[in-house]
């Protein structure tokens, strides 16, 4: 009788890395919503399994579902023993969540959430280094040969002028900054300052690729009325976010939303017009990818 219940927990270990498996091959071939059934069916009858909550709140997290996703990265930090991965992942995630504070300010009219580019950081960097070596370089420039000169010209035009050009352009478009406010969304760019209030805001559509591997993440904001088109269309993928803290962004703008939908890409614009997005004021609707199967 006392091996019975070895037996019980051998059978259910080899059966959750079965499904583990699966899951992973699904995942592996960008079937997220596949991947995430049977991570469900699992942690029904294994609730702990750490390689499965692993999983599923990485593809919560691409799809945009932050909270599901750190919710289930929690059940992670409460097992005993978690691999130095799972750490590491749960440690990344407290970072990330840190930057609602080193990248938006609290004012009394809203909260700020500021636009920083990874491609400013990248070119800053290489223009600093290129300022550096032209002035290393030019100051040993034998100014009577006319190819050293030339050289020295071309060195200056690549490796300090390109890059300030550049950086120029960076700056000067593109979105700076978003307030969400007690008013509604203030949009500023370089030389403009938009304010969408929020009762002219009915539907949020969370857009996202269907493959977790892929980063597309969109946030649009569509307006009362029948209109197809977002007035906002914004980038809040992990590489290309039009705010940096992206996370604190997104959960603090659906909070004022009246619907907030889920959907798969390509099917977000086909969707705006009809049930999804006509629910009655003061209600949310919260659709989830559909289950595969």
């Amino acid at each position: 009788m006392s091996s019975a219940p070895h037996c019980v927990t051998i059978l259910a270990d080899t059966h959750g890395m079965k499904h583990v498996n699966e899951a992973q091959k699904l995942y592996a071939s960008g079937d997220g919503t596949g991947s995430l059934q049977v991570l469900d069916d699992l942690l029904e009858l294994a609730p702990r399994n750490p390689e499965a909550l692993r999983l599923k709140a990485r593809i919560l997290d691409s799809w945009g579902r932050f909270e599901e996703s750190y919710q289930t990265l929690l059940k992670l930090s409460q097992l005993p023993n978690p691999s130095e991965e799972i750490v590491q992942e749960i440690e990344q995630r407290a970072i990330e969540e840190r930057e609602a504070v080193l990248f938006s300010e609290l004012t009394s009219h809203g909260r700020w959430y500021y636009s920083f580019p990874s491609s400013q950081l990248w070119v800053s960097i290489v223009g600093l280094m290129g300022c550096a070596f032209f002035l290393i370089s030019s100051s040993q420039v034998n100014f009577a040969n006319p190819n050293e000169v030339m050289a020295m010209a071309l060195s200056f035009f690549f490796l300090v002028l390109l890059p300030c050009v550049f950086l120029a352009v960076i700056q000067l478009t593109g979105i700076k900054r978003i307030m969400v406010g007690l008013r509604g969304m203030t949009v500023c760019t370089r030389f403009s300052e938009k304010l969408y209030p929020w009762d002219e805001l009915k539907a949020a559509v969370i857009e996202f690729d269907p493959d977790p591997r892929v980063d597309f993440l969109r946030l649009k904001i569509f307006a009362h009325g029948d209109a197809k088109d977002p007035l906002l269309n914004l980038d809040v993928s992990r590489a290309k976010s039009v705010v940096k803290a992206r996370r604190h962004f997104l959960k603090s703008v659906i909070t004022h939303m009246d619907t907030v939908c889920y959907v798969m890409r390509k099917e977000a614009d086909v969707r705006i017009g009809r049930k999804d997005v006509t629910a009655q004021d003061g209600s949310q609707s919260n659709e989830l990818p559909p289950k595969a199967g």
